[in-house]
């Protein structure tokens, strides 16, 4: 049983514009970011059980979420990345982290996994 994922060829005949070495490594990331935003059902789902539509709008939907990654990351470390400052008087702060921004993976819930898999039950918490 095989996880569903678009491969480099799938990616650049749906438009995808990055380097394979580059997409392969980003494409970890969009597994692991659809999955948070499933619930942990993406990574129960596999290739041979999945209805094909539900497939492809899952392969469209990762391709989206890795031209995403690709414009907030960092590309000379190919790494997370997130500084906020603030300023209040002489207090300042700065906060700086490792890992998927929150900001970020909102995003993508909201602004992409939406799109492709709010019809499905796969973003019901309680399904």
């Amino acid at each position: 049983m095989s996880l569903i994922v678009p491969d480099y060829e799938y990616y650049t005949s749906k438009g995808g514009t990055l380097p394979q070495a580059e997409y392969n490594v980003l494409l970890n990331k969009a597994l692991y970011c659809l999955d948070d935003c499933t619930f942990g059902k993406y990574s129960k789902l596999n290739s041979e059980t999945t209805a094909q539509s539900l497939a492809v709008r899952l392969k469209d939907c990762i391709c989206e979420v890795v031209d995403y990654l690709s414009t907030v990351i960092d590309n000379n470390t190919v790494d997370y990345k997130q500084e906020v400052s603030e300023r209040v008087g002489n207090w300042s702060v700065t906060y700086s982290s490792t890992g998927i921004a929150p900001n970020y993976l909102y995003h993508i819930r909201k602004n992409i996994v939406d799109v492709y898999l709010d019809v499905t039950n796969l973003t019901c918490r309680w399904v």
